[in-house]
């Protein structure tokens, strides 16, 4: 798996300042419980792009793709002025190995092919699954 722990933190939370153009990037709900429930990634390009969403652990090591290079339009090219596609921008709360995520914080990156990227956070509770 990639890792971003090699390579610091300012690696990951870039020092220069996002692009404002993905300002209004978020996650809902942002408490998860894998298995049962998703997390829906909401946000708006400035431009058509290519868009990819990873999941990382609180190693900063990428623990899921959710989508990688995925085509979205312009949020002012859509009804809902966002660039999101909610039937696959969300994550389930497994890893890319098909393992439930352990409870914890997780930290969503938000990039498209023109530069544009935001970063948020989801908690992820324990797997409802498990509750009987």
């Amino acid at each position: 798996s990639y890792s971003l722990a090699d390579n610091s933190v300012e690696r990951l939370f870039v020092k220069k300042p996002v692009r404002t153009s993905l300002k209004e990037v978020f996650a809902f709900p942002t408490v998860l419980r894998p298995n049962t429930e998703y997390v829906n990634f909401a946000y708006s390009l400035s431009k058509n792009g290519n868009v990819t969403i990873t999941i990382y652990d609180t190693n900063f090591e990428m623990v899921r793709t959710v989508i990688r290079r995925q085509p979205r339009e312009a949020g002012i090219n859509n009804p809902s002025g966002r660039s999101d596609n909610l039937s696959f921008d969300r994550w389930n709360g497994l890893m890319d190995n098909g393992k439930a995520a352990a409870v914890g914080t997780y930290y969503f990156k938000v990039e498209s092919d023109k530069g544009e990227k935001a970063f948020g956070k989801v908690i992820v509770l324990k797997d409802a699954s498990k509750d009987n």
